[in-house]
């Protein structure tokens, strides 16, 4: 167990380390590399990473980064201050939404949510929605305004032709009524009219891409234009779905721009990330400047995931969030790390709150935005889990303080970690973890104390 827990630790550095611009002085045994806490400094964790073999190295330490060309527009401290905006409907669902500007000069991003849509037909469906801005942010505030009102007027005329519904009738519309294949179709209609309103309006050079959810009761339907992104969790932490990003070095994506553009539409200079006419993303809405044709090459033309709803695939949690979280965190150790602050506290926001706090901590230099949607079978706090938090947090911070400067802190979490499960904790306490996680679950407690013993 520890062996594989190790194993999904170094998978995690070396994602991280693909994921930004780290320049290090290659080492055999390990570089550095800082998590900054604006408020407390820095901390230099010293992580052990296999030296990359040749032809490898240059690869690894490209940033992924959208704006990796414009970092010297960044603000010198971040701005932190967080917009939370909850509600829920009683035993279906609740949300927060989390945003903060961070190091950015301005705050790019939009969201949209309704709970339910004002609409008989579809008062039975929820709609959450991230949009992130880039050179402006008008495109993501029309776009968050008006792509739900075209997705609702695009449903309405299906129902009324697939199954003689006018806006007389007041009968609720079941994914099982709807004719998948018109479906699809009338969803990404509403993308591209809502694409094509923007182009009409529009004053400014901005782009955005969007992730959006639609929650009925039989079915969860996912659509993402760009690279911002969705995940589906099950009450265990496992992460059951995910939506994909729209990038240049993404095969799919790749096999589409051949078929759409001349050759060399996708480019790349030196230390930067692989770009479509300047575009760090294959799919957007807006960016209408770039080209005359611009749209064949980048459509707002969304990818679509359906989820079936069952007690055999019961599910926890969604987040939404923009590439200012992902770009510094897994799918799954977000998961994990949802899931372990689910079993401590049941403010959402606190959660949401947490988590952008330890993205701008890892390195975080974008906007950013997280819808985080729970539902009945997720898990609930309990005084057990509360107090054995509690004692985990303690244990961590007493073995940071014993710590000799020149150890290895990643070695000192592994040793932490078997400690847990061999010495410190029962047999019952550790299956009471699995509600969390498991003992990997706490990790993130553990680099948030590294970062305040300073």
């Amino acid at each position: 167990r520890i062996v594989e827990e190790s194993k999904k630790d170094e998978k995690l550095i070396k994602d991280h380390s693909r994921k930004h611009s780290i320049s290090p002085e290659w080492n055999e045994k390990q570089t550095t590399k800082n998590y900054t806490d604006w408020t407390k400094g820095s901390v230099s964790l010293s992580v052990p990473i296999k030296k990359p073999t040749s032809g490898q190295e240059n690869e690894n330490l490209k940033p992924t980064r959208r704006f990796s060309r414009l970092d010297q527009t960044l603000l010198t401290k971040p701005k932190v201050d967080k917009k939370n905006l909850s509600d829920e409907i009683k035993g279906v669902l609740k949300y927060c939404l989390a945003q903060m500007q961070g190091m950015r000069r301005e705050m790019e991003d939009a969201h949209s949510v309704l709970l339910k849509f004002d609409n008989a037909h579809w008062s039975k469906w929820s709609y959450f929605s991230i949009f992130d801005g880039h050179n402006g942010k008008q495109a993501a505030k029309f776009v968050a305004k008006n792509l739900h009102v075209h997705i609702m007027e695009q449903l309405n005329s299906m129902v009324k032709v697939d199954l003689g519904l006018d806006s007389s009738s007041i009968k609720p519309v079941k994914s099982s009524e709807l004719d998948i294949e018109n479906f699809l179709t009338v969803i990404k209609q509403a993308y591209k009219d809502t694409d094509d309103a923007l182009r009409k309006v529009i004053k400014d050079e901005s782009g955005c891409v969007a992730v959006s959810c639609l929650i009925g009761t039989e079915k969860i339907y996912f659509m993402n234009v760009g690279d911002s992104r969705a995940i589906l969790v099950s009450p265990d932490g496992k992460v059951v779905m995910e939506t994909d990003d729209h990038k240049p070095d993404d095969p799919g994506e790749i096999e589409r721009l051949q078929n759409v553009a001349e050759s060399g539409v996708i480019t790349q200079q030196d230390g930067d990330i692989k770009r479509v006419r300047g575009l760090a993303m294959t799919r957007v809405f807006g960016d209408f400047q770039i080209a005359k044709n611009i749209k064949e090459i980048v459509p707002a033309d969304p990818e679509i995931i359906e989820f079936t709803r069952s007690k055999k695939s019961p599910v926890a949690f969604i987040v939404l969030a923009c590439d200012g979280i992902w770009d510094v965190i897994t799918n799954e150790e977000l998961a994990l790390i949802i899931l372990d602050r689910m079993n401590v506290t049941d403010n959402l926001c606190e959660i949401t709150n947490y988590i952008l706090d330890t993205c701008l901590i890892r390195g975080s230099t974008d906007n950013m935005s997280l819808f985080l949607i729970k539902f009945p079978q997720g898990p609930s706090a309990t005084d057990n889990y509360i107090e054995l938090d509690k004692r985990i947090r303690e244990y961590i911070q007493h073995t940071l303080a014993e710590k000799n400067e020149n150890t290895n802190v990643e070695d000192i979490w592994r040793k932490l970690m078997k400690k847990f499960e061999t010495k410190l904790l029962t047999r019952k306490e550790l299956e009471l973890l699995d509600n969390g996680g498991g003992i990997q679950a706490k990790r993130h407690l553990f680099v948030k104390a590294v970062t305040e013993s300073l």
